[in-house]
């Protein structure tokens, strides 16, 4: 049944000074993909900032999701105000779109304290996002995290095989479901000194670096100093390119700013592909950032002027 939101409130304003000793987030929260999918990425940028974890962000189809990555946080995290600004950044989305219609959400925080628990139902109602509130005591499950407990339990033979045995399935389950989602890309997949950057059109003007930022690879393009600082000084160097394809590349720059990146094994594959805004060198000397996943295989990173075809076109 879903929460009463007008009688359950989620009172953060309640919490004064909790006495949460540790905590953690779990579960999920999804929605469909809008006109500018840049923005999610921002958003991940900023809960990634709040120190709560490790929000990964995937796509399928036209539908995304933020999966909670289930670390124990320290105490100087667990604070009411941080739950409160993720629900902030959360709830950008429905509210930019008027609705929290096709969004979904199994997220929640849980904050253990001395006996009792708090926990944090984030629920997508009405064109925003809620936090919904529970409290109840502390039981085995939550105190089995506690980071600081120092005393084992004395199992005897039959109760270690049990627990290596459902241990070996529990490993085995999640390997399957490791590969399945791509988790191994992002552990193994080609890190950011491995990768040969290419700026296609832009080659000679545009310098792109590499870093890793969580468990993806954040590319950063910037203009090289000095480089179309004026308007009026980018069209007079636009005059003088002779390249049909280069200067096609620039006026699009200025018209709409769209370009596409693509991350390729050693055959060309495209492996990856984003779409990005880039910015033009008068306004900002930074072109674009943008978020990828690690590929498993990838040894190419390219900018391209036209959105790449897909396999069978």
């Amino acid at each position: 049944m879903a929460p009463d939101l007008d009688r359950e409130k989620p009172a953060l304003e309640e919490l004064r000074d909790p006495d949460w000793r540790y905590g953690w987030f779990d579960g999920v929260f999804r929605g469909i993909v809008g006109e500018d999918p840049l923005d999610l990425e921002i958003l991940s940028a900023e809960i990634r900032h709040l120190g709560l974890g490790d929000f990964l962000l995937s796509y399928e189809g036209n539908r995304f999701t933020f999966l909670a990555d289930d670390r124990i946080l320290k105490p100087r995290v667990c604070k009411p105000e941080r739950i409160e600004l993720l629900r902030r950044i959360l709830a950008r989305l429905p509210e930019s779109r008027g609705s929290a219609a096709g969004f979904e959400s199994t997220l929640r925080c849980t904050m253990v304290g001395e006996s009792e628990t708090d926990e944090f139902l984030y629920v997508p109602d009405r064109g925003t996002v809620h936090v919904i509130r529970r409290r109840r005591p502390v039981d085995a499950g939550d105190l089995a995290r506690d980071p600081e407990r120092r005393r084992l339990p004395s199992w005897n033979r039959r109760q270690v095989l049990r627990a290596g045995s459902i241990a070996f399935l529990i490993v085995a389950a999640s390997v399957g479901l490791a590969w399945k989602r791509g988790y191994f890309e992002t552990l193994f997949g080609t890190g950011p000194g491995d990768l040969e950057l290419d700026a296609g059109p832009f080659a000679g003007d545009l310098e792109i670096t590499v870093e890793r930022a969580g468990s993806r690879n954040e590319f950063i393009g910037e203009w090289k100093k000095g480089f179309g600082a004026s308007e009026k000084g980018f069209d007079e160097y636009l005059t003088g390119v002779s390249d049909p394809e280069r200067k096609r590349a620039y006026r699009k720059l200025v018209s709409e700013g769209r370009f596409w990146l693509v991350l390729e094994d050693e055959r060309g594959k495209a492996l990856e592909t984003r779409r990005i805004f880039c910015t033009p060198p008068w306004e900002s000397r930074e072109a674009f950032r943008a978020l990828m996943h690690p590929r498993i295989g990838a040894v190419r990173f390219r900018l391209l002027a036209r959105e790449p075809r897909r396999k069978g076109e």
